[in-house]
């Protein structure tokens, strides 16, 4: 139980470290394995050829071998420079930037899928001024006014100067998904693994 190996494909993400530090504290001698995947495809294509127990997602899943549970929801705001006629606003309605220039990730990206549905909810399809591999850069080209940008609330955190705004409508936010193969066997230490992102979850 308290030995053996788990294979991890995540999201780059802040929950990366919430679960991997206190869980390698509960359990030393297991090694985990982790490999950052931005492409929701690859993920599950992974997952289904049994290179991986695990992986997080921020997509839905759709597939009949495949089963996942959500752990964490987070609200995406709206990134704006300063100066920007919104940047006093305390909130905004996503249709009204529908003609602003945006910056974001690639058209392959999670992330990006995501928000562009966001836009797509919203009645417009994001004028992208600028494509950029890393959501860092995209918070770097925002605060110098090259366009607006989706943003997680922890982009604040590594740039406090950063306009981050609510989004009042539609409802902007993503839900994180741990997901594993239906007949996929999992060890003793895979199901405490999973057993503990659901607890620390919970209880935070």
């Amino acid at each position: 139980m308290k030995q053996g190996r788990i294979s991890l494909a995540t999201t780059n993400h802040k929950c990366d470290t919430e679960i991997v530090g206190p869980f390698l504290s509960m359990y030393p001698d297991v090694n985990l394995r982790l490999t950052q995947n931005s492409l929701h495809e690859k993920k599950i294509e992974l997952l289904q050829e049994g290179e991986l127990d695990f992986c997080i997602t921020t997509l839905p899943i759709d597939h009949p071998e495949v089963e996942s549970i959500d752990f964490l929801t987070e609200e995406i705001f709206l990134a704006v420079p300063s100066g920007h006629r919104l940047s006093k606003r305390k909130s905004i309605s996503l249709y009204e930037v529908a003609n602003e220039p945006f910056i974001g990730l690639d058209e392959k990206n999670s992330f990006r899928i995501l928000t562009d549905d966001f836009c797509k909810r919203a009645g417009f399809k994001p004028k992208l001024a600028c494509e950029v591999d890393d959501s860092t850069v995209v918070s770097t080209f925002v605060k110098e006014g090259m366009g607006i940008a989706f943003l997680a609330e922890i982009a604040k955190v590594k740039e406090p100067s950063l306009i981050l705004l609510p989004i009042e409508q539609p409802d902007c936010r993503r839900i994180f998904r741990l997901a594993w193969r239906k007949n996929h066997y999992l060890s003793k230490v895979a199901h405490a693994f999973r057993d503990f992102i659901i607890q620390y979850y919970a209880s935070h």
